[in-house]
């Protein structure tokens, strides 16, 4: 339709995609909720398009989507914990981007669990680390350090002392997470950016008497 909205469909394609969203802004699929019921995507601020906010969307329930973190500021790169009772996202309301944890699906207050800039957060599936990417450009720019914290759930919420794991190039960051990590925890799927070789040329093409070309196509008078 022109829009980059959400669709579903099964994975074998036994049924046709289903539209799930109808926006004007771009929305793009970020983390399911751990029981499968509930989306968490990142939408375009309709009256701000600079500004992103999270937005839950359960399909097949009441059909309408719920705002999540909808401020003037960027709010992006949702993840559920295992438990489905904390989200973790990042938001720029400091100044820069910065990553918070909060309770699903709240009231409460957010956390902070990055010290110096952070996106892209990912809960491992025992619920104990939270590893995120901490920019090391400017401007919030790659490379990056991957980030582990390890946290404390239960009532309450609490994070230790960031470490560093790795340096990494990753690429393609759009307000979703740019990589994975495997079910085990022991490995990490990411778009990372190749250098390609220069292309040589194979040929070269002369144009003689361009200029009485020119002055036939567009006169001077």
């Amino acid at each position: 339709g022109g829009e980059e909205n959400l669709y579903w469909q099964p994975a074998d394609g036994s049924r046709p995609a289903e539209r799930l969203s109808v926006s004007s802004e771009q929305h793009r699929a970020s983390a399911w909720s751990p029981d499968g019921r509930t989306l968490a995507f990142v939408a375009n601020d309709v009256v701000d398009p600079n500004s992103r906010d999270i937005i839950a969307l359960t399909p097949g329930a009441n059909g309408k989507p719920t705002p999540l973190f909808a401020t003037r500021f960027d709010e992006n790169y949702p993840d559920f914990s295992p438990d489905g009772k904390w989200i973790a996202f990042a938001s720029n309301e400091s100044g820069r981007a910065e990553v918070y944890v909060a309770p699903y699906p709240g009231p409460g207050p957010k956390v902070p669990v990055s010290a110096e800039g952070g996106h892209s957060p990912a809960w491992t599936s025992s619920g104990r680390e939270l590893l995120y990417l901490q920019p090391l450009g400017t401007g919030g720019a790659g490379p990056y350090k991957m980030m582990s914290v390890p946290i404390t759930l239960g009532a309450t919420f609490s994070a230790g002392r960031p470490r560093p794991l790795f340096e990494t190039p990753l690429g393609l960051q759009a307000n979703v997470r740019g990589y994975d990590l495997s079910a085990d925890g022991t490995r990490f799927l990411m778009v990372q950016p190749q250098p390609r070789p220069p292309i040589r040329p194979t040929q070269v093409m002369l144009v003689q008497n361009w200029f009485e070309e020119l002055r036939r196509r567009v006169p001077t008078n």
